[in-house]
């Protein structure tokens, strides 16, 4: 009989994939116990949460930092990033338009 193999995503973290892999091991015998699972899980929660909220800190104090320049922005340099964005978008619609009268 071959061994059971599971196929995890490639954002895994590593300490999950080799729970999972050691919890698919072919012989009961090599297969941790739950109660040695279950706080590995708890612990890899925690480390999961801290990490999300220490990615959502960075995010936004990077967001808060590209605010901050823009407000620095003369009037003219607004208006032209503003026609930049509509340029941009006409092109997007235009492009849209086209490949929906191809089809």
């Amino acid at each position: 009989m071959e061994p059971f193999r599971t196929t995890l995503p490639a954002e895994c973290p590593p300490q999950l994939f080799d729970l999972v892999v050691s919890c698919s091991e072919y012989l009961a015998v090599n297969r941790p116990h739950f109660r040695d699972v279950l706080p590995k899980l708890k612990t890899l929660v925690v480390d999961l949460e801290a990490l999300r909220e220490k990615e959502k800190k960075e995010k936004k104090e990077k967001s808060k930092h590209h605010k901050k320049a823009k407000k620095d922005e003369t009037p003219e340099e607004k208006a032209k990033r503003r026609e930049e964005r509509r340029r941009k978008k006409a092109e997007k619609e235009k492009l849209n338009l086209s490949a929906s009268e191809e089809k």
